[in-house]
């Protein structure tokens, strides 16, 4: 199998050790969804994901970029959507 998908007999045996071991990013993203879904309740779904991302920050101290907040948001796991007020 490793021949006929040209990668080394090596690689493929690193990657079954550690398919099912998570790396550090997606622990870090598993320990922050259950604080950010706390604040977006916490506004009753009025929140942007700024909002919540200076919320977090400043009662919890992490530091969280709008980047890595926004990707979390919009991966379909955390089902959070901001109504606007308008």
């Amino acid at each position: 199998m490793c021949e006929e998908l040209e990668i080394p007999r090596d690689s493929y045996y690193k990657w079954l050790k550690r398919k099912d071991n998570k790396n550090r990013y997606e622990l870090n993203h598993e320990s922050l969804k259950p604080i950010i879904k706390k604040y977006y309740d916490l506004s009753n779904g009025t929140a942007g994901y700024r909002q919540i991302k200076e919320q977090i920050e400043y009662h919890e101290g992490i530091k969280i970029s709008y980047y890595m907040f926004y990707c979390l948001q919009v991966s379909k796991s955390l089902c959070i959507f901001a109504t606007s007020k308008g």
